[in-house]
């Protein structure tokens, strides 16, 4: 019974593959996936958060949280590129590249993404933005996703294999870096002056 549960789970992570890859035009099935967000706290502490599925799961083995080093305030666009350039520097050295890469955010951070890959001259992968759903008034707006050449973005019906898929990447992604936070947190509200007196532990 386990057996057979298992393979229909598998059954269906496979299915949702082949749906993302038909509703947004990938050029392969999106086998690996990474997702990226940035996310800062109180303006400070900017983490950028890796999020990796394969075969329609999460692979957390691969989930890489990392401080942003090289960008000062708050400008999300270049903490984008410095996360995207690190990860996709590193792939080309090792071989190691998704078959899709997804980052949190608008035409915008699709616009820095492609830059990224073209200045590192990355070809081969097919790269989308996913914008969160925001409520207006009343009204909450769709989750979409940005495609490169593309001026409108395709909506993501909620409840679809795609939609699933999809989302629950970009909250893994999100979930991963207010992690990071709240460990900063923790040890900076555990360190004190006297650390640092040489003989005082």
């Amino acid at each position: 019974q386990a057996y057979f549960q298992a393979e229909r789970a598998k059954t269906r992570r496979e299915q949702t593959l082949v749906e993302t890859k038909r509703l947004l035009k990938l050029s392969q099935l999106p086998w690996r996936a990474e997702c990226f967000d940035i996310s800062l706290f109180q303006g400070e502490a900017p983490y950028a958060s890796q999020v990796v599925f394969e075969g329609g799961a999460p692979r957390r083995s691969a989930y890489r949280v990392r401080r942003i080093k090289s960008v000062e305030g708050t400008d999300d666009f270049a903490m984008m590129r410095e996360a995207l350039t690190r990860r996709l520097k590193r792939g080309l050295e090792e071989g190691d590249l998704p078959q899709l890469l997804v980052v949190d955010g608008g035409k915008g951070q699709l616009g820095v993404a492609l830059a990224v890959c073209e200045d590192l001259g990355v070809s081969g992968i097919d790269v989308v933005s996913l914008a969160k759903s925001r409520l207006k008034g009343d009204q909450r707006s769709a989750e979409r996703v940005f495609l490169p050449g593309v001026r409108d973005p395709i909506t993501l019906r909620p409840g679809t294999k795609p939609y699933r898929l999809l989302t629950q990447l970009r909250d893994e992604a999100h979930k991963s870096a207010i992690t990071a936070h709240r460990r900063a947190r923790s040890e900076a509200r555990l360190k004190s002056p006297l650390d640092e007196v040489p003989g005082v532990g």
